[in-house]
């Protein structure tokens, strides 16, 4: 029981520093980030970029800066106004000679993010004058959602251990087993005056 007891400390003590540490993830940039940039990347880069050959209309959409700023046509949105927004207006092929991308529609659900980001305020991350994809200029999507960050839970069976005794718990095992690789024993049970002094300081401090 005190085995399993400090255990637990252990893992809120953890908890609670990871908490403390992670920031606080804008919601508009984090939006940005999942439903726009990827897009822009996809379909637009390749025209409009600071790194392409030409940019068709005077319009830069890669940086932050030339996104407001807009091309030949002025402005490409107008933030928190999306009727107004000729970005929008190019996404849904409102008018025949402005239409974006040329080789066909996004699908309406891209387009309603479109309309939705800029009704949020246009949030956007992207700092400075350059593009900010990749050293290569361009973006795989494909390679990018192999991350482990975007990969779905999956089960992990637990180690072999030596000490098959010791563990209380698969939780118990995964940490025999790196003890174990590193040559070294778990510590005995603590007393239970040592274990209510830990459980003080990690819920109290």
């Amino acid at each position: 029981m005190h085995a399993i007891l400090t255990h637990s400390a252990g893992v809120v003590l953890v908890g609670m520093v990871v908490v403390a540490a992670a920031p606080a993830q804008d919601p508009g940039h984090d939006f940005f980030e999942r439903k726009i940039r990827p897009i822009l990347a996809e379909h637009c880069y390749s025209c409009h970029s600071t790194e392409s050959k030409k940019q068709r209309g005077g319009l830069v959409l890669d940086t932050k800066e030339g996104l407001l700023k807009g091309g030949d046509s002025g402005p490409a949105l107008v933030p928190r106004k999306p009727q107004e927004s000729l970005l929008l207006k190019a996404l849904r092929y409102d008018n025949p000679e402005l239409r974006m991308p040329p080789k066909g529609k996004l699908p309406d659900h891209v387009i309603a993010d479109f309309a939705k980001w800029i009704e949020m305020g246009a949030p956007d991350p992207r700092v400075g004058t350059k593009k900010s994809a990749s050293p290569s200029g361009s973006v795989n999507l494909q390679q990018g959602r192999k991350f482990w960050a975007f990969q779905p839970p999956r089960p992990v069976p637990p180690p072999a251990v030596k000490d098959a005794a010791w563990p209380h718990n698969e939780i118990d095992r995964f940490l025999l087993a790196r003890l174990e690789a590193s040559g070294l024993r778990p510590a005995p049970d603590a007393e239970p005056a040592v274990l209510l002094r830990r459980l003080y300081y990690v819920l109290i401090g």
